[in-house]
């Protein structure tokens, strides 16, 4: 009966809202991005003002007649009317607590109901937890604004302790100088895009990365491969520091005793920065954004990896996302803003197309440009053998390709100079090293 009441409460809170929305069309984007789940009986209502213009409806016969015109029945809102700003917020706090009780009490009656057949106790506590981040994120629509002058005490904080911070500068590689120059440092908030065709490095080169600030900056890095399992990641982390071949990982039995003692011997090269290696297949970009919160509060991540875009399925499902288009905008988009609110870098791996390989740029990026409009860097990688590409001028100095030579380009910038390339070289064990092309001697 408790629940009867509950989801009556949530369908006649909803009514009012949209009701407030036709009856001043000022509220309408107020409400409505605020409603994500309606009744059957408001969806229609909702879906329509979903998609309008407000500034084409501020005439209320207009609105109206645009409803008429579309059969939309808007008598069951009539009755609901204010020009109360206040009111309005407190019915969206109050549908909101509902519509969250209601989320909770499902979340919970299935863990109970997987608690009976289940005995991985931890297992079930993760996913609670991680399911309980993922609605916390939603109550950030409902926090209150606060003007410059309110926030200045804290801005000026923040900035005394970037100022003692060694990585307020941003985040520099080790090993690879081309990407220190091109970027100037990545910063809190950037969204990085590494973009190549299917085999041609975008992963390793990823990787490496990230094993470059964990293991000679110090930062604590995770990472989320949609595309590998955490064992297959470990063993390619494992394998390019300890200097086995990941063919022999991948079978153990060829393996021989110096291998062995490769990797009985690799342990303390991993002891200055932690690498974090999400355990679990991921689908949505919600459950990333939890467990990224939840690594930043509890480890102090300070980058992140996600191999790769393309892999990862809205959690929402909106009249709006009708291609995989515009899916893959909106999740760009998304890793962007979970970069800003974070406070850290991002980077993405995404797919090139077929074209990619002999043309690798972000005009051939996969299913959406999008990505390329959100993203402070994208850099592509190929591997000039495979394109049919013998020969490459840097600077001035022309440098026969290998089977093993990859070429990474700053193809997009929003702060520094575009179209910058250098050359790599990666080793039997998959790790890179980059190649000096300065005076054209390799």
């Amino acid at each position: 009966m408790l629940r009867k009441n509950k989801t009556d409460k949530k369908i006649e809170l909803e009514k009012e809202l949209l009701g407030y929305c036709l009856s001043d069309p000022q509220f309408i984007d107020v409400v409505i991005p605020k409603i994500s789940e309606v009744d059957k009986t408001n969806k229609e209502l909702l879906y329509f003002l979903n998609s309008i213009e407000y500034d084409n409806y501020i005439d209320f016969d207009l609105l109206i007649e645009s409803l008429k015109s579309k059969n939309i029945d808007i008598r069951p809102y009539i009755e609901f009317h204010t020009t109360d700003k206040r009111l309005v917020e407190y019915k969206l706090r109050e549908y909101y607590d509902i519509v969250l009780s209601i989320k909770i009490e499902k979340l919970f009656t299935n863990i109970l109901l997987k608690s009976k057949d289940r005995v991985e106790g931890l297992d079930l506590i993760t996913e609670a937890r991680d399911a309980l981040n993922v609605f916390e994120e939603t109550t950030e629509i409902f926090r209150n604004d606060r003007s410059f002058y309110e926030d200045y005490d804290n801005l000026v904080n923040r900035i005394e302790i970037e100022r003692e911070n060694k990585t307020s500068n941003g985040l520099f590689s080790s090993i690879f100088p081309s990407f220190n120059e091109a970027t100037q440092g990545l910063k809190p908030g950037n969204l990085l895009t590494i973009a190549g065709a299917y085999k041609q490095g975008k992963s390793n080169f990823g990787i490496q990365l990230m094993l470059d600030f964990a293991l000679y900056s110090g930062i604590n890095v995770g990472i989320f491969s949609l595309e590998m399992s955490k064992d297959e990641v470990d063993k390619k982390i494992l394998g390019s520091k300890a200097g086995v071949e990941s063919y022999k990982l991948r079978n153990p039995q060829k393996l021989d005793d110096e291998d062995i003692k490769r990797l009985r011997t690799s342990k303390n090269i991993f002891k200055k920065g932690q690498i974090y290696v999400y355990q679990k297949s991921i689908s949505s970009e919600a459950e990333i954004k939890a467990k990224a919160k939840q690594w930043k509060r509890d480890f102090k991540i300070g980058v992140i990896l996600v191999d790769y875009i393309g892999l990862i399925t809205p959690s929402i499902k909106s009249t709006k996302i009708e291609s995989r288009e515009r899916e893959l905008a909106y999740i760009s988009k998304y890793l962007k803003n979970m970069a800003q609110e974070l406070e850290i870098p991002v980077i993405s791996l995404a797919q090139l197309n077929r074209d990619g390989l002999k043309n690798p740029s972000s005009a051939n990026l996969a299913e959406s440009i999008a990505i390329a409009r959100d993203s402070d860097f994208i850099f592509t990688i190929y591997k000039p053998v495979d394109a049919g590409i013998k020969k490459i001028k840097f600077v001035k100095y022309e440098i026969e390709m290998q089977d093993n030579y990859f070429v990474v380009t700053l193809t997009n910038s929003r702060h520094t100079k575009s179209n910058v390339s250098f050359l790599l070289s990666m080793d039997n064990h998959g790790e890179f090293r980059e190649i000096d092309t300065t005076y054209g001697e390799v």
